[in-house]
């Protein structure tokens, strides 16, 4: 018995120096692969390829027999690194530290990534215009709540191109600096939509509370790590980031509650499997026009997957409409569209084609 747990350690510790090998070749491919984007003034990530990478990863680890989300999370690590070998790969986003948006940033790019917190969206739009980050990432819409009107704005104005999404479950908890009794608390703080999302539990067990709204649920956390008598609704990673005491959780009236958040940079991604492309499109005022522009879409069996509309800045009554569409723009269907499309529109632009969410 001692000799066969012996004899298959060793096996054991063989495979691990045949792994180490292996990602050693990895890295040093990688290193030479990073020196030509440098030559070729590429990014160190292509969000394409990397999701590419781990949907493959997924998929051969469920042929053989392994857990694809432990796969997955290995792979990610191994992904990081890579890009660290590469360059620098820096994440703006949608603030201060504890926002959804920081768990958004995680999700997609893992936890060891290089990211900073901006004050405002127009300011992650700039740091990625400006090259001071290479990737930017922001919400741009709530299944309760609706759309990110400054998103979409910020968007149309820039020649910055989507190229990904994280789709994240909303769930708030109540905590504050100590561990009080809810009937003790005597004001809470946080977003407008985070308290109109937690109104049921407000009025049941804290009715008695003043709420003050602020810019952000990470912010509220913030505010009150110092008070007495005050809670915060905020996510659990603001909490314990923050220090604070959680008092209860999944507090939200409506449980699902997602959040749609954009990653975006000054490159496209490549072209992948299951893609979604954003369009923003303009059209004559007269009857039938959306109708006409839709129709390129219906008649080659693209599916929509939203349609929002937006004023028009400086044109009182005139629209925008920003469509979200399942293929790539490099797809037959899609570019037939689009060329279609452009023939009845007064204006036209795509806004990105990236990997679709799973």
């Amino acid at each position: 018995m001692i000799s066969e747990i012996e004899r298959l350690r060793k096996r054991i510790d063989e495979i691990d120096q045949e792994l180490v090998d292996l990602l050693c070749k990895r890295f040093s491919v990688v290193k030479e692969l990073g020196e030509i984007k440098r030559k070729a003034k590429l990014p160190p990530v292509d969000v394409g390829r990397r999701t590419r990478v781990l949907r493959n990863a997924e998929r051969f680890a469920a042929k053989g027999g392994l857990d694809p989300s432990f796969t997955r999370s290995l792979f990610e690590r191994i992904l990081t690194y890579s890009e660290k070998i590469q360059g620098q790969v820096r994440v703006a986003y949608l603030g201060p530290k504890g926002t959804f948006c920081m768990d958004a940033v995680e999700k997609f790019f893992g936890s060891n990534i290089d990211s900073v917190a901006q004050r405002e969206v127009i300011d992650v739009f700039k740091a990625v215009r400006e090259n001071e980050a290479t990737f930017g990432v922001v919400p741009v819409e709530n299944s309760l709540e609706g759309v990110y009107g400054i998103v979409l704005d910020a968007l149309v104005n820039s020649d910055l191109k989507i190229v990904g999404e994280v789709v994240l479950p909303i769930s708030h908890c109540l905590a504050s600096a100590r561990r009080i009794s809810l009937g003790r608390i005597r004001s809470v703080y946080s977003h407008p939509q985070a308290l109109a999302q937690c109104g049921r539990f407000l009025h049941d067990y804290v009715g008695k509370a003043r709420r003050y709204e602020v810019s952000s649920t990470a912010k509220a956390a913030m505010i009150i790590r110092r008070m007495k008598y005050a809670a915060a609704i905020c996510s659990k990673s603001a909490a314990n980031l923050y220090g604070l005491k959680i008092l209860a959780t999944n507090i939200e009236d409506e449980q699902n509650n997602f959040t749609r958040f954009l990653v975006f940079s000054n490159q496209a991604a490549s072209k992948t499997t299951n893609a979604k492309t954003s369009i923003v499109f303009s059209l004559k005022h007269v009857p039938g026009a959306l109708h006409k522009a839709l129709t390129p879409f219906a008649s080659r069996k693209i599916n929509l997957t939203k349609i929002e509309s937006r004023p028009v800045k400086g044109q009182p009554w005139e629209y925008m409409f920003f469509v979200d569409l399942h293929g790539h723009i490099e797809d037959r269907n899609v570019s037939e569209a689009l060329k279609e499309l452009s023939k009845l529109a007064t204006r036209l632009k795509v806004l990105g084609s990236y990997p679709r969410w799973e």
